[in-house]
């Protein structure tokens, strides 16, 4: 579980049950992004959820139609309006890792690419799952590498594999965890 900021689209109530249920609540959540707060939890890894796409019981704060992401995103024509700063902040910031998206052509993922362009070294991770086929596995792989994702794949309709990634990966980012990669990365 993160102890700093966590960012999602959706709009149930999964990630606030899942934080309770582990003992880490989050200190505040958040409809939209104000950049303030964002700025606020992201430098002092204060541990809220930002709704970016608002909650089901406030039904004024939705992203859901087309209108409503024209309104936060801007049109076809190019990105803009408040939420792609946002995101803009999130996306610098720190190493992110996505949970949970197909990643497809969207315009977050427009977002993710310009950016990669302005930024290359920033990290981005993403758990994934592996497309069906060599074509659509070049074809993510090359859309995930123009937007400075790295994915971490995982075999095609075994999604309870994301379990084991995120053990993995909390394991590797444990004190312990660090030593014994710098120590296999030294040969010794």
């Amino acid at each position: 579980m993160s102890t700093g900021p966590v960012v999602t689209t959706n709009f149930d109530r999964v990630l606030e049950t899942a934080f309770r249920r582990a003992n880490r609540p989050f200190e505040a959540i958040v409809s939209g992004a104000p950049e303030h707060q964002l700025t606020r939890a992201f430098d002092f890894s204060v541990s809220t959820l930002f709704k970016l796409h608002g909650d089901a019981e406030d039904p004024e704060r939705l992203v859901l139609t087309l209108s409503q992401y024209t309104e936060r995103y801007g049109g076809a024509s190019g990105i803009s309006f408040r939420l792609p700063g946002a995101l803009e902040l999130i996306l610098i910031r720190r190493p992110v890792l996505i949970l949970g998206c197909s990643l497809g052509g969207d315009r977050t993922l427009q977002m993710m690419e310009y950016l990669a362009q302005q930024h290359p070294s920033i990290k981005r991770f993403a758990i994934i799952e592996r497309p069906p086929g060599d074509k659509a596995f070049h074809e993510k792989l090359a859309l995930l590498s123009r937007c400075g994702i790295k994915p971490l794949w995982y075999p095609e309709s075994q999604h309870t594999a994301v379990t084991l990634l995120l053990s993995e990966a909390a394991w590797l980012a444990s004190p312990l965890g660090r030593r014994l990669v710098r120590i296999c990365e030294r040969g010794a």
